[in-house]
């Protein structure tokens, strides 16, 4: 390919056309976020039977199903669309490696178990004297949730590849960004974040 930058729609559109060079460029360009989110499943996933290699592996065939997937008419970007591909994909493997785990307890109820043992173990688990600060700790990851959902979307998608371990460069370069872009929404979200935790 020459010297020009292409977008993803130029590349998605070389790509119907078989060229194996803008599949490339397209390829290096997502590359980070694959790293970046099979890494947070991988640990996540507290090393069970899922290989890091796995999961890259199933994170190419991910790429290769949105780059003949992709419908440029629908109103939704390659990154979204590309992201979504990547995470669904990641949590089939998850699911497997639970059901496979797990397939005992998910085929055997136990029936005299309800919610107040429930809630007994987590406060254990904590090691915490009373459910009331398990409560505390819950509705704050929930407010943490609520206000990335009910955030704009862009500062939200920001953050969160930050928080996938993404540096400023690399999602500037995934969202065709500047870097101060990048720091100004960051620095406003941990603004906000702060301001809902104190």
């Amino acid at each position: 390919m020459s010297g020009k930058k292409y977008n993803d729609y130029e590349l998605l559109y070389l790509i119907d056309f078989n060229d194996e060079d803008a599949f490339r460029v397209l390829k290096n360009k997502y590359q980070p976020i694959c790293y970046a989110l099979c890494k947070q499943y991988y640990k996540d996933s507290s090393k069970s039977v899922v290989s890091y290699e796995d999961l890259l592996s199933g994170s190419e065939e991910a790429f290769m199903q949105a780059c003949r997937t992709f419908d440029s008419n629908r109103d939704v970007t390659f990154y979204t669309y590309f992201v979504m591909c990547l995470s669904n994909k990641l949590n089939s493997f998850r699911r497997k490696v639970y059901q496979k785990n797990n397939a005992f307890y998910l085929n055997h109820q136990p029936y005299d178990y309800d919610i107040e043992d429930y809630y007994a173990d987590r406060c254990n688990e904590f090691m915490v004297e009373d459910s009331a600060s398990i409560f505390d700790f819950l509705s704050l990851e929930d407010s943490v949730k609520e206000y990335l959902y009910h955030n704009d979307p862009f500062s939200s998608r920001i953050f969160m590849l930050r928080m996938s371990g993404l540096k400023y460069k690399e999602i500037a370069n995934i969202l065709e960004i500047t870097d101060k872009t990048v720091t100004q929404q960051i620095q406003t979200v941990r603004r906000d974040l702060k301001k809902i935790l104190d």
